[in-house]
């Protein structure tokens, strides 16, 4: 069975990961330096605006940290999902990471989340198609003909 919708989910949940990773990442990395302390906190913020940029400097390598295990959570779905070897880990384990960032970031990956959740939902409600072989009772073979009934 093709698992094209929940490849190209993970796909685009991963990406947006990698690029909460940079963002994160060259935040909290920016912030510490002079340059931004001047311009940003001292020249033009209020306080409630430096606060606000200290919680997220602060909080800033947990989320890119975050982010960079949630994006490689992913990958491994997206090589589950490939060739249908294990949808259903793959499903559960893209359902768990979702859950784990949505609240690990405070909401901030959001995006990820929704793609992350669908299709942990997708792979693990699509049923395989039944083949011929596969047939359930009443159908074919074991049917009363209906002159007998």
């Amino acid at each position: 069975m093709k698992r094209t919708g929940e490849i190209i989910l993970s796909s685009v949940g991963a990406f947006l990961n990698l690029l909460g990773v940079l963002g994160f990442g060259l935040f909290t990395t920016f912030s510490q330096t002079d340059f931004f302390m001047y311009s940003v906190l001292e020249g033009y913020g209020t306080p409630e605006e430096v606060f606000i940029v200290n919680i997220i400097a602060g909080f800033g390598w947990f989320w890119a940290i975050l982010s960079l295990l949630a994006m490689v959570a992913g990958i491994v779905a997206i090589f589950f999902y490939k060739g249908n070897k294990r949808p259903k880990a793959a499903s559960i384990m893209l359902l768990i990471t979702s859950v784990i960032l949505v609240f690990g970031t405070f909401g901030m990956a959001f995006l990820a989340f929704l793609c992350y959740l669908i299709a942990g939902i997708m792979g693990l409600v699509r049923k395989p198609p039944q083949t011929d072989e596969e047939e359930p009772e009443g159908t074919e073979e074991n049917a009363v003909p209906a002159s007998e009934a």
